[in-house]
């Protein structure tokens, strides 16, 4: 790997010029000053104002103690501040399925949640069920793996962080979609909606709800009683089982019926909500994720989850062309991979975002902390100030990431004008290796003097800048991405 040589600390060597050209990647953090409840933790010692003028979307909670945290994030600049929501669940109370697993029989699970109006962990104002009228019918309902008792679906697969499980909603309900609707708007100094695994898909394969562009749908994608198959599908993985709201909708005539009924809902859904909407399960473009993308009215964008997490075949490649897609869409794309910060990673992530940059609809979210931190106190990284701009291949009208493919394994895409804090540095080019060895780097069509080597000792918002090295490589290594200038 790269030694480091001599750090270039500014443009190398010129004043930041802050009028001549973008000052930061469009980006996405948490929001979370002391003594709030937030959506996560991070970025608590990071002065508010500060957050306002360096980050464009701002995620904070839905609830009405937020609207003073907004607020001043509104007057330091933000252009965006994002309520977090999860209109398709429910924190689950009820009895819990016994340990040992997933994907276990009807005999073995506990018999749901009695219909009986009782669910009192969901009651916060953050959360939809604490707005729903009569819980009767607003849940997802036991088709034939728990005995087909007619009691809700719960979680089965693994809890969150908190030991919490859940309940899916049926989102076809009016009464599910009015209390969405409550929830948006309450925080009302926010400006948009994050909408947490919104998505047309329902019950799709391969594994643990990834729906790609080979996802498979019908009747095939469970098979009772215990959803066991060689791709264990989404709904199966959650929730044991698929729901009778939609699996109805389904006969031998029309084997997709539930697959169609749940889009529909899905569209109705994001378009309850009082403010425009990303949302996190849209990324992946199976059939039904787009048909409910180019329905939804409400919907502005749509989140990566988890991109970049995995440089390799094909998970790379899905997201690459996912995103390439969604841009061509004019849809926002939230590129969130949830790391440790730690190099490689944030060089490989801004890499392949380069990769597919559109300079309107891409944006950058590094959730995890800056590497010389403990806890949870600073996510803000001096590369996030380095923009590419002109790009000499333009995005492919096709939406295929191949078209920078430049050898079997490696990416590459370079920029006629790129800057730094907003002062230009000249041209500069990402490199991405997907494969499983060391690859040359080739294909490029200018030489390059420098390479970006992480700055792991002072964060962005502590005053620290990109350094740059000249000891440029002549090989990426596997599953990793380089970021290269003049």
């Amino acid at each position: 790997m790269l030694v480091a040589a001599a750090f270039v600390l500014a443009a190398f060597g010129a004043a930041p010029r802050r009028d001549a050209g973008p000052q930061h990647l469009h980006n996405w953090k948490y929001a979370c000053p002391r003594g709030h409840d937030c959506v996560s933790p991070r970025n608590m010692n990071v002065d508010l104002a500060w957050m306002g003028r360096h980050v464009d979307w701002n995620e904070v909670n839905a609830k009405r103690e937020l609207i003073g945290v907004s607020s001043e994030l509104a007057a330091a600049g933000a252009k965006h501040i994002i309520v977090y929501t999860d209109p398709n669940i429910a924190p689950y109370c009820g009895p819990f399925p016994v340990l040992g697993g997933k994907f276990l029989s009807s005999l073995l699970l506990p018999p749901g949640v009695a219909e009986d109006g009782s669910n009192p962990c969901s009651h916060g104002s953050d959360e939809v069920a604490g707005h729903l009228h009569a819980e009767r019918g607003s849940y997802a309902h036991a088709f034939q793996h728990q005995g087909n008792n007619g009691n809700r679906l719960y979680a089965v697969a693994f809890p969150d962080d908190g030991g919490t499980k859940y309940e899916p909603f049926f989102i076809g309900d009016p009464d599910v979609q009015a209390a969405f609707a409550e929830v948006t708007r309450q925080n009302t100094a926010a400006t948009d909606v994050f909408e947490d695994d919104g998505g047309g898909g329902y019950n799709c394969e391969p594994a643990y709800g990834y729906c790609g562009r080979d996802a498979k749908y019908g009747h095939t994608s469970y098979a009772p009683p215990t959803c066991a198959h060689s791709d264990y599908a989404f709904w199966c993985y959650y929730y044991g089982e698929t729901a009778v709201e939609w699996d109805r909708h389904s006969s031998p005539s029309n084997p997709l019926g539930a697959q169609q009924a749940y889009a529909n809902d899905a569209v109705n859904l994001t378009d309850a909500s009082s403010r425009p909407v990303i949302a996190n399960s849209g990324g992946h473009a199976d059939e039904y994720s787009l048909v409910w993308a180019r329905r939804a009215t409400r919907l502005e964008g749509v989140m990566l989850e988890g991109a970049w997490g995995s440089i390799s075949e094909p998970r790379w490649i899905d997201n690459a062309n996912a995103a390439l897609l969604y841009h061509g869409m004019h849809k926002y794309v939230i590129e969130y991979f949830g790391g440790d910060g730690s190099a490689p990673n944030i060089l490989t992530q801004l890499a392949s975002d380069w990769i597919v940059y559109d300079p309107a609809y891409s944006v950058e979210a590094i959730p995890y902390n800056f590497p010389s931190g403990s806890g949870t106190e600073d996510g803000t990284f001096p590369e996030e100030t380095i923009v590419p701009s002109a790009p000499l291949v333009a995005t492919p009208a096709s939406g295929d990431v191949n078209a920078f493919r430049t050898s079997r394994d490696v990416f590459v895409r370079e920029y006629a004008v790129c800057y730094q804090d907003g002062a230009p540095i000249g041209g500069c080019a990402a490199i991405v290796n997907i494969g499983s060895g060391a690859a040359a780097i080739g294909g490029l069509m200018r030489p390059y003097r420098h390479v970006l080597v992480q700055n792991t000792t002072t964060s962005w918002y502590r005053g620290g800048t990109p350094r740059w090295s000249t000891a440029v490589p002549n090989s990426v290594a596997a599953g990793t991405g380089l970021i290269l200038a003049q």
